[in-house]
């Protein structure tokens, strides 16, 4: 028995693959900023680059099953899987580009809220209440790192702009946080395959908006691409595989914890990079999270296996 397959079978198991995946996305919002490029070009080369590598990797990795893969693929949840998946994409990068920053992130936040309410109700799967602890100290820090106090920046008129934020930062998510449950429930789900197809549909999404729109198909190279497809063709592969692949182990909820790393980590990288140096406001908040993280894979390892799964 090799040391991952004994290593699988030991509670801590998803958590750490779940940590390992939230670490490799982390630097995606320094390629985002990198590539120079609008929200509907990096939608088509994020998802383009995202499907491609990710179908090319199921042909080789799922040789002898394609068939029953796709089979599977083509079942209600797989497809609603798919769907959560492009629908969080969208949300996402239509919110970054129409809304304030901070809206969007606490929206983003609340996914391990959503996870753990799926799960909830779709496999009467409790969340301990230590864990909504971890996470109400997290969303804490969360909170801090995006707060802007008043002057700090351009008043909004009107609530428009910071509705239309809650409302696609929430729905990105709920989409995030549905659709790790619904991998959970059904271990069928092929990781490799929704995935290519959540960034396929989000890519498609992008260029008929942009034909309808008659955006000018000339300039959607324009910008650095191959920081956008290092993005979208390497970081999101990964982290979104691993990321899926870690609710075959362990709860949803504690999954989409871990997201919140990205969330305040992000701007550190960008930092680093572009020299964009994060508020006071970050710096404390992100140590809120990664402390609350930190303190809860502690307690995941000691926990008793049956209340870690």
């Amino acid at each position: 028995m090799t040391f991952i397959t004994r290593f699988s079978s030991h509670p801590f198991y998803g958590i750490a693959v779940a940590f390992i995946g939230a670490l490799i996305i982390m630097p995606d919002t320094v390629f985002m900023r990198l590539s120079e490029m609008d929200a509907l070009q990096m939608l088509f080369w994020r998802g383009l680059a995202m499907a491609g590598v990710l179908f090319g990797a199921w042909l080789i990795v799922s040789r002898g099953s394609l068939r029953e893969e796709t089979a599977n693929f083509l079942r209600p949840r797989a497809l609603l899987v798919t769907l959560c998946f492009m629908l969080s994409a969208i949300a996402f990068t239509l919110g970054i580009a129409s809304a304030p920053v901070s809206i969007i992130l606490f929206g983003v936040a609340c996914a391990p809220l959503f996870a753990a309410l799926f799960s909830w109700l779709l496999m009467s799967e409790r969340t301990p209440p230590l864990t909504y602890l971890f996470m109400t100290i997290a969303m804490t820090g969360i909170a801090v790192a995006v707060y802007e106090p008043a002057g700090s920046a351009p008043v909004i008129e009107g609530m428009g702009p910071l509705a239309t934020g809650a409302f696609l930062g929430l729905s990105a998510g709920a989409c995030i946080g549905l659709s790790f449950s619904l991998l959970r429930s059904d271990n069928s789900i092929p990781i490799l395959l929704i995935n290519c197809g959540g960034g396929l549909l989000a890519a498609a999404c992008a260029l008929i908006f942009a034909l309808v729109t008659g955006y000018p198909l000339q300039t959607l190279g324009i910008g650095d691409l191959p920081a956008i497809l290092i993005s979208g063709g390497i970081i999101l592969p990964a982290s979104f595989f691993l990321l899926g692949y870690a609710t075959r182990f362990t709860a949803a909820a504690n999954v989409s914890l871990f997201m919140l790393l990205e969330t305040v980590l992000g701007p550190i990288w960008v930092w680093l990079v572009v020299d964009e140096r994060p508020t006071n406001q970050m710096i404390i908040g992100g140590g809120l999270v990664v402390t609350s993280l930190i303190a809860y894979l502690i307690w995941s390892m000691r926990r008793p296996a049956a209340e870690n799964s």
